[in-house]
């Protein structure tokens, strides 16, 4: 089996750093609290479970949270199933350790009933965190926790994308990956290419909506697809070439600057915004009629 570290060459750097932390020799120099966080798109959440796997043998001393299915939010009641599991004795004389998945997610009440465990640790008992917007936490959570933070840089990334994307030139997909390679697939290219025929086609937005649900896709993916299209728009009508959306440059000429066109881009952001973090709240929204909603503001820039 390919080890993940093979697979994303971002993640040999903190292969030894990473193990030896966690080493029986090591692991009281580390707080019984650990925030692990990385930008999206890096695959750390793979590399976690992988480790997870080589340093706790015993999967009874495991306790693995995430949102439950159809949830974006991580509730209070999982958090008092984690602590009660936290007060369990452990498997052979080793040590539990309790995992919270999109720790960001975690509602208010959630992040305080927290605090309680994570101020007063059981013994022989760790906490990680996994975030990718660890600053959603609370700042009383952040100072109790340690903090282990991954990334890639440009020269892994592109060395990444040289192999999966043979025809596609490395550099200008890392600018475009936000520090997250996986966030490129054939797939995303495949989906992304579909979204802008359609766009330039000016399919209905119902019917976009439509199209864009059945692919599963979070739609964060499309907020963030419109944000760079609005970078681009200016930065094509400043004199520079597009930067997300190289050789659409006719594209944007098509939406001449004007002073209403840049009040409806910044209204049409600034709405964007608001649903993300909406959705971050746990607001509850019908993502068709979401996705309807802004796609018809779209068409009237």
């Amino acid at each position: 089996m390919v080890c993940v570290s093979e697979k994303y060459p971002w993640f040999k750097k903190y292969e030894s750093s990473f193990s030896d932390s966690f080493a029986p020799q090591e692991r009281s120099l580390l707080k019984s609290s650990l925030l692990l966080s990385a930008p999206l798109g890096l695959g750390f959440i793979e590399f976690v479970k992988e480790k997870v796997q080589q340093c706790l043998p015993h999967s009874g001393n495991l306790f693995w949270l995430a949102p439950e299915a159809e949830s974006s939010v991580i509730k209070i009641e999982q958090i008092r199933a984690l602590i009660d599991f936290m007060r369990l004795k452990t498997f052979s004389g080793t040590y539990r350790l309790a995992v919270i998945e999109n720790a960001e997610l975690m509602n208010l009440n959630a992040q305080n009933a927290l605090l309680k465990t994570l101020e007063e640790p059981a013994e022989h008992a760790f906490i990680w965190l996994l975030s990718s917007h660890p600053r959603r936490l609370l700042p009383t959570i952040l100072s109790r926790c340690q903090r282990f933070s991954f990334c890639a840089n440009a020269s892994e990334a592109q060395a990444y994308f040289h192999q999966e994307f043979p025809s596609e030139d490395p550099k200008q997909l890392w600018e475009r990956c936000h520090f997250g390679p996986l966030t490129i697939s054939v797939e995303h290219q495949v989906m992304r290419q579909a979204w802008i025929q359609d766009l330039k086609a000016k399919a209905s937005p119902l019917r976009f909506a439509r199209n864009f649900l059945k692919t599963e896709q979070p739609s964060d993916c499309l907020f963030d697809f419109f944000y760079e299209w609005t970078l681009d728009w200016y930065r094509t009508h400043m004199g520079l070439p597009a930067n997300f959306f190289r050789g659409e440059e006719s594209w944007f000429e098509s939406y001449a600057f004007s002073f209403a066109r840049r009040q409806k881009l910044k209204a049409f952001s600034k709405k964007m915004i608001q649903l993300k973090k909406a959705k971050l709240a746990g607001i509850m929204l019908n993502q068709e009629l979401l996705l309807e909603d802004l796609l018809i503001e779209w068409t009237q820039l």
